[in-house]
């Protein structure tokens, strides 16, 4: 084929097989409501156009049938303190030939959410949240078969 990378249907991750969980206070959420998450990074950069940092922000969308985050935010008015926790979310597909990626996401902070809500129009209630993140790691990295500087 000329030489060209060519992207084939197995190199394609299925998004439905996706893992998050979710660890506070000593105990770890398997969070299957999970519907949709993107965790985001952004450079930051000085007068001189160099990078001097980085922030992470993301959002999450999940089925409105589980408290923790209200128990995190609950927990924070009472006592004042800003709530931290980390998420864990695993992107696997058995037919993906490249195996799997693991990213945890490291000192996360809800920044907004939903605290109740209703819809009698609705068959379902989702949630959603938006979060921020001060560190991450790479726990586990896809396969991929170009060099580690590409």
């Amino acid at each position: 084929m000329n030489g060209k990378a060519v992207m084939r249907a197995e190199d394609t991750v299925n998004g439905i097989l996706a893992n998050c969980m979710v660890m506070w206070g000593g105990t770890q959420h398997d969070f299957i409501q999970a519907v949709r998450l993107k965790a985001r990074f952004e450079k930051i950069k000085g007068e001189d156009g160099r990078i001097i940092g980085w922030k992470g922000t993301g959002k999450m969308e999940f089925y409105y049938n589980d408290s923790v985050f209200r128990r995190m935010v609950l927990y924070s008015k009472e006592t004042g303190e800003d709530i931290h926790f980390e998420m864990q979310v695993t992107n696997y597909d058995p037919a993906y030939r490249m195996g799997c990626q693991t990213i945890l996401l490291k000192d996360c902070c809800i920044e907004r959410g939903i605290l109740t809500e209703f819809d009698a129009e609705s068959d379902y209630l989702m949630d959603e949240m938006e979060f921020t993140f001060g560190d991450f790691e790479v726990i586990e990295k896809f396969q991929c078969q170009r060099s580690e500087g590409e």
